[in-house]
């Protein structure tokens, strides 16, 4: 088996500046395999990472709140409890950075809020999610 891989990339995208004509582009490229843990290694960022684990929580949460917003709390609590399994086990891979502690903060916040969702008035549920949204928006625009 070789440790070169070889492929075609292709970028398709409407062009603004000439009336939203569609344009492509091909390229052809290839990826070397790392031959030992230091060379892999060399490709690791802590910074990244945390990245990636905060932004694929913060997805998660975005996809409880717009269950909650079609009245499926229990499928939103389901989301939530899989957010947390997710960010559990970033947190045995990465450090956990300070955006990342925030998602767990606002997710535990609103994994409460819907403990209680069946008590809640009309105008208490609107607040929730907004408030479960305002804290959703922050913490990835913040990253």
């Amino acid at each position: 088996m070789s440790s070169r891989l070889e492929f075609e990339c292709e970028l398709r995208y409407n062009d603004v500046t000439n009336n939203f004509l569609t344009m492509s582009e091909t390229e052809h490229c290839s990826i070397n395999a790392a031959v030992s843990k230091l060379e892999y290694d060399k490709g690791y960022d802590e910074k990244v990472q945390q990245s990636v684990a905060m932004f694929e929580a913060n997805d998660i949460m975005e996809q409880a709140l717009k269950e909650a917003d079609n009245g499926n709390y229990e499928r939103a609590k389901q989301q939530l409890e899989s957010e947390r399994v997710y960010m559990t086990e970033q947190s045995g891979t990465v450090s956990s950075s300070p955006e990342m502690k925030r998602q767990m903060e606002s997710m535990e916040k609103y994994s409460k809020d819907l403990d209680k969702v069946e008590t809640k008035t009309e105008d208490e549920k609107k607040e929730m999610q907004k408030a479960g949204k305002y804290d959703n928006y922050n913490t990835r625009k913040n990253n």
